[in-house]
């Protein structure tokens, strides 16, 4: 049996029937989804076995769990921007909800760089890209720790609780990657 690479006691897991029932109920919460993607109940509605509308055919979901196996959070993947010319120019934009109870653990950085090592070592990408709250990025020093590198700001960009913010474009390269591990960067130096 293989096992699976763990970050900091937490690690990625198939998102198996029963916790895609716990997950659908608490992104009916909107306490799971604050302070920065709330956008309303009409958002998602009630997810059923393809949450949030993902094809899975063009990306995918895992569970993150602890090492208990208890249900931290969630990470998922899609095609992002085109770049142009082939699909090959395509890169993953990531997205992940980390509970409200595990928020202020390693939980949410050990599932970004689980995901990034998951993604470089089981797809061709070239290139993680994810666009986050520019107001999350300002009180969190986590996203650089991960390998992310900020790319630029993205001026009123989302509605959310009745008023524009700037969203901040986050990337990280499969070089960037490759660097890391050969330095020794997480997980590879984890449990």
């Amino acid at each position: 049996m293989m096992v699976e690479p763990s970050l900091d006691g937490y690690r990625l897991a198939p998102l198996t029937p029963v916790l895609q029932v716990q997950l659908a109920e608490r992104l009916n919460d909107p306490e799971t989804w604050k302070p920065y993607n709330w956008f309303g109940y009409e958002y998602g509605g009630t997810p059923g076995g393809n949450l949030q509308g993902i094809p899975f055919g063009e990306g995918g979901m895992l569970a993150v769990v602890d090492e208990n196996s208890a249900f931290v959070g969630q990470v998922q993947w899609v095609p992002g921007f085109w770049y142009g010319g082939a699909n090959r120019n395509r890169a993953w934009n990531f997205g992940l909800i980390i509970f409200p109870e595990y928020q202020r653990t390693r939980a949410t950085r050990a599932a970004m760089i689980l995901l990034f090592d998951y993604l470089f070592t089981h797809t061709t990408a070239h290139r993680i890209e994810a666009a986050t709250p520019a107001a999350a990025v300002k009180r969190s020093q986590g996203f650089e720790s991960t390998g992310l590198q900020r790319e630029g700001l993205m001026r009123k960009a989302q509605w959310r609780e009745g008023e524009w913010h700037d969203m901040t474009l986050l990337a990280i390269l499969r070089e960037d990657w490759e660097r890391r591990r050969s330095e020794g960067e997480p997980p590879h130096d984890a449990s």
